[in-house]
């Protein structure tokens, strides 16, 4: 008869459940043994009960040991796979710091330039204003022919120069083209019709323009004819015996008769 305490197995002891499943085996083959000594007593029944009980807690800890093993294989692969990730984002922050980077020093460049074509319009629209101002001067100074055309002409450069909306070649085209036609006055000869005021009465006289030099004017009869005085700043007639050389120039610049040598008064230029 054996008389010994029953075993007692819990989940800390679950590493020497293997040893405790052998003295299990060894204690059921030794209750068949006594069970075949003694059989139907009440001792042999409560070893076979422990048996019974050590063999069930065995298979539950194998099944333990299962279950934490396929988590653990589970949690290393979400650990392999967040460092993947982790790598992958690293390299994709470290690529965004470089295009923000380059674009930082594009928008710098480009900050630079503007504030450079800033001061250039800032300064080109100064050099129109003080342009326009010495064609004004110019006009002023100059001989009255085509006043109205030339005034017109001026005035709306200046509302281009002053015109915020329209772009900066525009207004250096528009002030160009000013002054490419002031300049062409200087070496071209015309003949138009035209009002002036002398000796206090308005006529409507022939202007006969040479250039830039001198700005005669015959009657529309051909009897009289004049020439604008620059240091008076007035129209004046000359005497009769130059009215047929104005009226000679006058032919030849509208291509009624052919190029002749004709004396005109022009004046002289000062030193």
């Amino acid at each position: 008869m054996l008389n010994t305490p029953y075993p007692k197995i819990s989940i800390r002891s679950v590493r020497r459940l293997p040893v405790v499943a052998a003295c299990s085996l060894l204690l059921l083959g030794g209750v068949s043994v006594l069970s075949a000594k003694a059989e139907n007593t009440p001792q042999a029944a409560g070893l076979s009960d422990v048996a019974s009980q050590t063999v069930a807690s065995e298979q539950q800890t194998r099944t333990l040991q299962r279950q934490w093993s396929d988590e653990e294989r589970a949690l290393l692969a979400k650990i392999d796979q967040l460092t993947r990730q982790e790598a992958m984002l690293g390299q994709q922050v470290e690529r965004l710091d470089h295009r923000l980077q380059q674009k930082q020093e594009q928008i710098d460049a480009q900050t630079r330039r503007a504030e450079k074509t800033e001061k250039l319009r800032q300064g080109l629209q100064n050099w129109f204003q003080i342009s326009a101002q010495e064609l004004e001067q110019n006009l002023a100074a100059s001989q009255p022919f085509l006043a109205d055309e030339r005034r017109k002409r001026l005035d709306d450069l200046h509302s281009v120069l002053l015109d915020g909306d329209i772009a900066v070649h525009e207004q250096f085209r528009r002030l160009m083209e000013v002054f490419q036609v002031e300049a062409e006055y200087g070496y071209t000869c015309e003949v138009y019709r035209d009002k002036i005021t002398i000796d206090q009465q308005q006529r409507e006289v022939d202007m006969l323009r040479l250039g830039r030099l001198s700005l005669f004017f015959t009657t529309p009869d051909g009897e009289q004819g004049g020439v604008f005085d620059p240091l008076e700043k007035r129209f004046v007639y000359l005497p009769d015996s130059m009215v047929a050389d104005l009226n000679q120039a006058r032919q030849q610049i509208n291509g009624q008769t052919s190029e002749a040598l004709t004396l005109l008064p022009v004046g002289r230029i000062q030193p």
